[in-house]
C-alpha cells in the first residue's frame, strides 16, 4: 500500500473520531451487541462450532453489515474483502475467484459450499457464479477458510474453502422488494416473502439481474432465479430444512471482428434440491443427514462460414466450397451431482469434542463437444472424515483430523491435519498447523476430446487428454495469531504460511506429425499433464476496528512470494493485495461507506493475459427510514470511481459506473 493511501486511512479515521458527536443514532443494522461483539464463532474450519481464535485454520467472516457497506451486487465481488483473494471476470459473464493466484478462467482449486452443498461444476471444477440460485440478499454470512482444508472438506479444498450460509427462514418473515437501476445496463429486481405456518418457517425469493460489464465487447448478461426454503421444527430434538432453487441466464459473448468466434448468446439453467435432517440428543450428541441433487445445463452455439468470402478452407475439404456451406459449433454440456452425507458430533468428555461422518456422491457430465460424441464421464466418490478437538489444559488445544476419499480418477487419498492452539490470554491466541491435501482431476482434464468435424471429416483437434493424471498435492504449514483488543474495539487475524504444491496439472501443446496437418498445423492441440510444482510463502492479516459508535473499518493485506519451475505459474501469483472498507452511520438513518481495492500485476493462466497493477475505489451513500410498520432504504453506489481498470485481459476494461437501489420492507 502506498504511503499516501495509508495517510488517507489515518485521516479518515481521525475524521470519524471528530464526528462521534454526530453519530448518536446508529443504523438499525448495527446493534449494541454488534458494536461490542467478540470474535465470531465459526464452523467451517473443522465442522465444529468454535470461537475464531480456537479454530485450527485462519477464517474470515463476511457478515451482512459488510455486504451492505460494500455496495456489491454480485456474490463474487464480496471476496475482494478477504486477504489474498483475486476477483476477475472472463468474457463479461464468467466471474473468476481464486486465492493466491494459480488460476485460469475456471478456477478449479477451491471448495465452494452453500449451506453445506458443494456447488463447483462437475466437469470443469469451477463455480458458475452467475448461475447460482441464491440472491445476495438471502445470505446470512460467508465463512472463508484461508488455506488448504482437505482434512475437513476433501480434495477440492486445495487452496481455500468458501462456505456461504443462507438466512434461516425464521429471520425473513414479511415482504421485501428491491430494484436497482444504473449505468452499463444495470437493471436488478428482487421480491421476497417469508412467513410461518405452525412450526414451519418458509421463504420464497425471486430475483433478476442484468448488466453489461465491458463496453468494447459483447457482455450483456441477464440472470433470473427462484429460491424456496422451509425450516420445520418437528419436535424438541428434530429439525428438517428443505431448499429448492432454479436459475437461468442468457449471456452475450464473442468478438464481432472474429468470424470463428462471432457475437452469440450463451444460455444456462441450474436447479437443485437440498434436504437436511438434524437430531440433537441432548447437549452432548447431535447427528444429521443431508441429501443434495443438482443439475446444470449450458448451451453455447454459433456458426462459422467455410470457404466463403475469403475464409479459409480446411485441408480435408475440397475447394471451392458451396457458397451456402456453414459449420455449426457448439460448446454445450449437461452435468449432474447427487450426494448423501451423514455427520455425527459428540462430546464424550468435557475436554474432548469429536465430529465424524461419511459421504457418497455421484458426478456425471455429458458433452459431445468437450468429451466426444455420446460420452458421459464421472463416477462415484466415497468419503470418511473425522476431526477432534482436545483441550489438554485451559490454554492448550490440540486438534487433528483427516479425510479418507476414494475418487473415480484419483483412487484413494488420505488428507490429514494437525493443529495446536495456545490461548495466551482471553481473546488472544497463537496457532500452528500442518496439513496435507489433494485435488482430483476433473472429467474434462482427464478425458477431454474437443475437436471440430464436418460430415465425418476431422477439421481440427483442439484438445485431447489421454488420462492417467495424478492428483495435485499440497503440503501446508502455517503460524497464526488472533487477537481481540476489547478496549480498543479492534480485532486482528494474521498468519504466516508456507505451502508446497506438486503434480500441478497444466496444458502442453502437441503438434501433428508431418503429412497429417489439419486445420491448424501451426498451433497444434493441447493436452493435460502433471507438469508443475510451486512453493508459496508469505503473510497476510485482517484488521477489524470500531473506533466510535456506528463505525466499521476493515483493512486486509497479503504479501506472497512464489518459486516455481514454470514461468506462467510464477506470474499468476500477485505479490501484494490490499483492501480497505470504511463505513459510518450518522443521525437521521444516513450511512456512508467507501472501499479501496488494490492488486499487483499478474497474469491469469490459460486464457488470461498480463494485466497491470490496479486500484479501484467504490463508495456508497444510503438513507434508511421508517415506512409504515417496517422500513425503506435508498442507496447510491459508485464503482471504480478512480477510472477504468483491467483484471483478466488488458482489453477487458471495467469502467466507472453508478447505480441506485431502492429497498422496501412491508
Amino acid at each position: 500500500m502506498r504511503p499516501i493511501f495509508l495517510s488517507g486511512v489515518v485521516g479518515m479515521t481521525l475524521a470519524l473520531g471528530a464526528s462521534e458527536s454526530l453519530c448518536a443514532e446508529i443504523s438499525p443494522s448495527v446493534s449494541e451487541a454488534d458494536y461490542l461483539n467478540d470474535l465470531p464463532v465459526v464452523l467451517s474450519a473443522s465442522r465444529l462450532s468454535q470461537p475464531q481464535q480456537e479454530a485450527p485454520a485462519a477464517v474470515t467472516v463476511i457478515d451482512q453489515e459488510m455486504i451492505r457497506a460494500s455496495g456489491f451486487r454480485e456474490i463474487p465481488d464480496l471476496f475482494r474483502l478477504v486477504p489474498g483473494f483475486s476477483v476477475s471476470n472472463y468474457t463479461g459473464s464468467i466471474p473468476v475467484v481464486t486465492y493466491h493466484g494459480m488460476s485460469d478462467a475456471y478456477s478449479r482449486r477451491m471448495q465452494v459450499l452453500v449451506d453445506g452443498r458443494s456447488i463447483y461444476n462437475v466437469g470443469f471444477g469451477q463455480v458458475n457464479w452467475r448461475d447460482l440460485p441464491l440472491a445476495i440478499e438471502d445470505i446470512d454470512h460467508i465463512e472463508i477458510v484461508r488455506g488448504p482444508n482437505a482434512a475437513t472438506y476433501g480434495p477440492n479444498a486445495f487452496l481455500a474453502v468458501i462456505n456461504i450460509v443462507s438466512r434461516h427462514a425464521a429471520e425473513t418473515h414479511g415482504n421485501t422488494a428491491s430494484i436497482s437501476t444504473g449505468q452499463d445496463s444495470i437493471r436488478d429486481g428482487m421480491l421476497r416473502h417469508g412467513g410461518q405456518i405452525g412450526a414451519l418457517d418458509y421463504r420464497v425469493t425471486v430475483a433478476q439481474k442484468q448488466d453489461e460489464r465491458y463496453k468494447d465487447f459483447p457482455s450483456l448478461a441477464r440472470d433470473r432465479l427462484v429460491n424456496l426454503r422451509g425450516d420445520y421444527q418437528l419436535n424438541d430434538t428434530d429439525a428438517l430444512s428443505a431448499q429448492l432453487g432454479y436459475s437461468e441466464g442468457k449471456w452475450r459473448k464473442g468478438d464481432p471482428g472474429d468470424f470463428t468466434y462471432p457475437t452469440h448468446d450463451q444460455t444456462s439453467t441450474s436447479d437443485f434440491v437440498l434436504l437436511h435432517f438434524r437430531r440433537a440428543q441432548g447437549a452432548q450428541r447431535e447427528w444429521s443427514l443431508q441429501f443434495n441433487h443438482s443439475h446444470n445445463k449450458l448451451r453455447e452455439e454459433w456458426i462459422v462460414p467455410l470457404g466463403v468470402s475469403g475464409t479459409p478452407v480446411p485441408p480435408p475439404l475440397p475447394a471451392p466450397l458451396p457458397a451456402t456451406l456453414i459449420y455449426p459449433v457448439n460448446l454445450n454440456y449437461e452435468a449432474w451431482r447427487d450426494s448423501l452425507e451423514y455427520q455425527m458430533i459428540a462430546n464424550p468428555r468435557d475436554d474432548l469434542r469429536l465430529v465424524w461422518g461419511a459421504e457418497i456422491r455421484r458426478d456425471q457430465i455429458k458433452s459431445d463437444s468437450y468429451l466426444g460424441t455420446g460420452k458421459t464421464l464421472g463416477g462415484n466418490l466415497y468419503r470418511l472424515f473425522a476431526n477432534g478437538e482436545w483441550r489438554v489444559t485451559p490454554r492448550w488445544i490440540v486438534q487433528s483430523g483427516a479425510m479418507l476419499e476414494k475418487q473415480y480418477y484419483s483412487g484413494t487419498t488420505l488428507s490429514p491435519r494437525l493443529a495446536v492452539n495456545y490461548l495466551m490470554t482471553p481473546g488472544h491466541a497463537l496457532r500452528a498447523s500442518i496439513s496435507r491435501g489433494y485435488r482430483s482431476p476433473t472429467p474434462v482434464e482427464q478425458g477431454g476430446d474437443f475437436k471440430f468435424a464436418y460430415s465425418g471429416l476431422l477439421l481440427n483437434q483442439v484438445n485431447q487428454n489421454q488420462g492417467g493424471l495424478q492428483p495435485e498435492r499440497v503440503l501446508s504449514r502455517e503460524i497464526g495469531y488472533v487477537g481481540d483488543f476489547r478496549k480498543q474495539r479492534l480485532t486482528l487475524d494474521a498468519r504466516l504460511f508456507y505451502d508446497q504444491y506438486s503434480n500441478l496439472i497444466g496444458q502442453i501443446t502437441q503438434f501433428f506429425p508431418p503429412g497429417t496437418e489439419l486445420l491448424d498445423p501451426v498451433n497444434g492441440y493441447t493436452t493435460t499433464r502433471n507438469l508443475r510444482s510451486a512453493t508459496l510463502r508469505g503473510a497476510e492479516f485482517q484488521l477489524r476496528w470500531r473506533p466510535i459508535e456506528g463505525a466499521l473499518i476493515i483493512v486486509n493485506q497479503a504479501w506472497t512470494t512464489v518459486h516455481s519451475d514454470d514461468a506462467e505459474t510464477r506470474h499468476s501469483v500477485p505479490h501484494r493485495q490490499t483492501s480497505v472498507l470504511i463505513s459510518q452511520a450518522f443521525k437521521g438513518g444516513y450511512q456512508a461507506s467507501a472501499g479501496y481495492y488494490q492488486e499487483a500485476a499478474m497474469t491469469w493462466l490459460g486464457e488470461g493475459d498480463p494485466v497491470k497493477r490496479y486500484e479501484r475505489i467504490d463508495a456508497r451513500l444510503a438513507r434508511r427510514w421508517r415506512a409504515g410498520v417496517r422500513a425503506a432504504e435508498i442507496a447510491l453506489v459508485g464503482q471504480a470511481l478512480n477510472g477504468a481498470y483491467s483484471e483478466f485481459r488488458p482489453e477487458y476494461r471495467y469502467d466507472r459506473r453508478a447505480f441506485v437501489t431502492l429497498t422496501l420492507e412491508f
